[in-house]
């Protein structure tokens, strides 16, 4: 016997007049109606609401709550997603480097091109599909790095030449499936941690560049990757599912101390121009200074 399933009604269309009668009456307090509605001409409403979930119960506001809070929720997002986006480049671009370095250092310029060098034949064979995609692209073959290859080197491209036409989740699972011999040596000797630690936290720190890339919510949003930490790093009490767990990993990654102070500071000055923003929604402890 089949289960009858009610389909829900797609929600109609509303105007930005709308929109706002509907905010008004669960409770939310507009002081600038025609700010409101220039700001909804340039920001979905659906965008804005995901800032709102901490702010009501119900559907319904909590008293005092204003639209100008809601959009210092959602300014702040915007410029912390800016922040990391210069914290998870830095860590990009070392890690194309250590993988290239290591890498060519074993097995030569273009040792990738035999399977010996990683663990996992299938994933091997996709990223040398995945590669062969990116040179064949119309958009990336007429760049003058790979046509210069092509030309002079009979479409044979050193490994850091390839590292550089990777996205980063490319790039991740090309540590992943590096040897252990690779693998372990790039987390020693660059950052004295254990390779499961390094190819568990690129996972995740994927998956934040793509969250920031596609300027993607991070205020009180649940991170889908749950990042290995020490035993001695739990102790500090921090939050595995939230943003700021990834912060305290990008510390361990970032060995440019001008790089990270520069965050730093950055980032004080921006937690200081939103005094609304909870920061434990966010994942920050109450000492979180002190731990970055």
């Amino acid at each position: 016997m089949e289960e009858d399933f009610k389909v829900s009604e797609i929600k109609p269309f509303k105007t930005f007049e709308e929109q706002i009668e509907i905010l008004k009456y669960r409770g939310l307090i507009i002081h600038d109606r025609e700010r409101v509605i220039k700001t909804l001409q340039h920001v979905n409403y659906y965008r804005i609401s995901g800032y709102t979930l901490t702010l009501r119960k119900n559907d319904v506001f909590y008293k005092g709550i204003t639209f100008d809070n809601v959009m210092e929720l959602y300014n702040f997002d915007c410029e912390l997603r800016t922040l990391l986006s210069y914290l998870l480049e830095n860590v990009e671009i070392s890690f194309r480097t250590h993988i290239a370095y290591y890498h060519a250092e074993k097995y030569g310029a273009i040792g990738y091109l035999n399977s010996d060098g990683f663990e996992d034949a299938n994933y091997y064979s996709q990223f040398i599909d995945e590669l062969n995609n990116i040179i064949k692209n119309e958009n990336r073959s007429n760049e003058v790095f790979i046509k210069h290859y092509k030309d002079k080197y009979d479409n044979r491209f050193p490994l850091w030449v390839v590292v550089e036409l990777l996205s980063f989740g490319s790039l991740s699972r090309l540590y992943r499936n590096s040897s252990f011999e690779i693998k372990q040596k790039i987390a020693v000797e660059n950052y004295e941690i254990k390779y499961d630690y390094i190819q568990n936290w690129l996972h995740g720190l994927v998956i934040l560049r793509n969250i920031c890339a596609h300027r993607g919510r991070l205020y009180n949003r649940p991170m889908s990757i749950k990042p290995k930490i020490s035993n001695k790093d739990k102790k500090l009490g921090i939050r595995n599912d939230l943003v700021f767990i990834y912060i305290f990993i990008l510390k361990k990654l970032i060995k440019d101390d001008k790089v990270w102070t520069n965050f730093l500071s950055m980032l004080k000055n921006t937690i200081k121009r939103y005094p609304f923003v909870e920061l434990a929604n966010l994942g920050f402890p109450s000492n979180w200074i002190d731990i970055l």
